[in-house]
């Protein structure tokens, strides 16, 4: 609701009384006291003056201003002084109403924050009203359950001590008849027992020939394998040994002897060759004593790759790797 307009308020036209009288007031004293008079002329004084020893005259005064003037004047100073006042009375009540708006703000605020205050306060009793009739819905449904799970129990210990009752008439019933049927497999077991016995003894007899025969035999082949290896490792010796001058030869025609190196020097060479003769290694096992040497002598057997070689099959697994002694000069 908007303020009444400032003519309107009490405080405000008592105040316009107010300054209406002291400006009526001013006005009076302004028109009532006496205009000034200028005063009466003196008589004149005859002089006589030296003309040049004079100075110029100074200048005439201003003018007196008139009576209407001092009177317009008085009037519109009172005028200012009036609007002055009621200014100052526009701005005091401005301000009055500033503070009622700040203060009706305030309380308005104050009554806001009472009323959240007010309604959190029965929002959180609501809510601890709800969770205490939640606790005793629980309580009570946890009652419940325990109360059918008490009932539950007892009706599955009852059901059990029947059934235990059933079972321990039917176990006695089982072992009755058990030991009857024991006595009657016992003649049949001892019987059985016998047959197998002797079934066992004979199949343990027939077992343990076959075994001794299945060990002779192997015996026999692994005997007669092993000669034939001994033999094949013999032959496939004697074939190397037959080509041994071949690869000499072969080898010495690839060998460039190493400068300033002595004669009479003799190396030990591993070899280890593919299936056709191909070098796949050559190492030294027993040294000359002599480095350089040692290292032309490999170089020689890798540049006479392939060297000959025993061409039967059965021969490579004994002489695949064979040691191979160089003599240039022997």
């Amino acid at each position: 609701m908007n303020p009444p307009p400032l003519l309107q308020q009490p405080a405000a036209q008592s105040a316009l009384k107010s300054v209406g009288a002291h400006a009526l007031f001013i006005i009076f004293l302004l028109v009532g006291l006496p205009t000034p008079q200028p005063p009466p002329a003196a008589a004149p004084v005859l002089l006589t003056i030296n003309t040049q020893s004079l100075a110029p005259p100074p200048p005439p005064p201003p003018p007196q201003p008139s009576a209407e003037e001092l009177e317009r004047r008085k009037q519109a100073q009172a005028e200012r002084e009036l609007q002055a006042a009621l200014e100052k009375q526009k701005q005091e009540e401005a301000e009055r109403r500033k503070q009622a708006e700040a203060e009706r703000k305030k309380r308005e605020a104050e009554e806001q924050q009472k009323q959240a205050e007010l309604e959190q306060q029965q929002k959180a009793e609501r809510r601890k009203q709800q969770e205490e009739e939640i606790k005793r819905i629980e309580a009570d449904q946890q009652k419940r359950k325990e109360e059918a799970e008490r009932q539950k129990q007892a009706e599955a210990e009852r059901k059990k001590q029947e059934e235990a009752e059933r079972k321990r008439k039917e176990e006695e019933e089982r072992k009755r008849k058990e030991e009857e049927e024991r006595k009657k497999k016992e003649e049949a077991e001892r019987k059985k027992k016998e047959e197998a016995e002797r079934k066992k003894r004979e199949e343990a007899e027939r077992i343990q020939r076959e075994e001794e025969e299945r060990v002779r035999k192997e015996q026999e082949e692994a005997e007669r394998k092993k000669r034939e290896a001994e033999e094949t490792e013999q032959r496939a010796g004697r074939a190397l040994q037959g080509v041994v001058d071949l690869i000499r030869a072969k080898v010495s025609g690839n060998w460039r002897r190493p400068p300033d190196s002595p004669q009479g020097l003799e190396t030990l060479i591993e070899v280890t060759v593919d299936r056709d003769g191909t070098v796949l290694e050559a190492q030294v096992v027993k040294s000359s004593g002599d480095a350089r040497f040692d290292l032309s002598v490999e170089i020689a057997i890798h540049r006479s790759s392939p060297i000959p070689f025993p061409e039967q099959p059965e021969y490579y697994q004994h002489i695949r790797i064979f040691h191979f002694r160089f003599n240039p000069d022997g």
